[in-house]
């Protein structure tokens, strides 16, 4: 058996334990609803799903799917790190009308607690936290770079000189910070030409 057909085998064995372990969590938060302080019951005592409250305000029923997806993505290439672990964590700290940023923040601390068993969860924080700052952000009608040193320069905290430079560039800075993104908090493979001076 070569090691392509064992690794699929395990991949599969993961996905299927995973999908399992998903399931137990979701039947046992519908079961035990009814005994968390909060937890809402219709008048025949049956309970109902609870319900965590997103960035915008909105409260929507628990995914513990959501929860769990978001954490494997972000565990992706990261061999030593085992995302139902911190997944699990974050799931067993859920109360009705927990807040998204809570469940986030959970995920992001267990995740570094856990640096020194393995510094592979050191690069699964950091990827957390980026999704976390990203998902701010994004509130804020930041959808690139440029769009963020805009904001600084209207609060003051950019100077004009700075500013115009990275107008100027943006494109170049815009494409630049896409890249740190996607080669997931690894060093970028290029660099741009840039005079030191404007960087400081």
């Amino acid at each position: 058996m070569d090691l392509n057909t064992i690794e699929n085998k395990n991949n599969k064995t993961q996905e299927a334990n995973i999908n399992m372990t998903t399931e137990l969590i979701s039947n046992n938060l519908d079961i035990n609803t009814k005994n968390i302080p909060g937890a809402i019951s219709t008048p025949q005592e049956q309970p109902v799903l609870m319900r965590v409250r997103k960035r915008n305000g909105s409260l929507q029923p628990v995914d513990v799917n959501k929860i769990v997806n978001v954490v494997i993505a972000c565990s992706t290439g990261l061999r030593q790190v085992d995302p139902m672990r911190i997944a699990t964590k974050a799931i067993s700290g859920l109360y009705d009308g927990a807040t998204t940023m809570e469940l986030d923040e959970l995920c992001i601390q267990t995740a570094s607690m856990l640096i020194s068993e393995d510094p592979e969860y050191s690069k699964l924080a950091s990827r957390l936290l980026n999704r976390y700052i990203q998902e701010e952000v994004s509130l804020q009608n930041i959808q690139k770079f440029s769009d963020s040193v805009k904001i600084g320069f209207e609060l003051g905290l950019i100077s004009e000189d700075k500013y115009n430079f990275i107008i100027d560039n943006k494109e170049a800075l815009n494409c630049y910070a896409r890249q740190r993104i996607s080669s997931e908090l690894e060093p970028p493979s290029r660099t741009l030409h840039l005079s030191r001076h404007h960087l400081l």
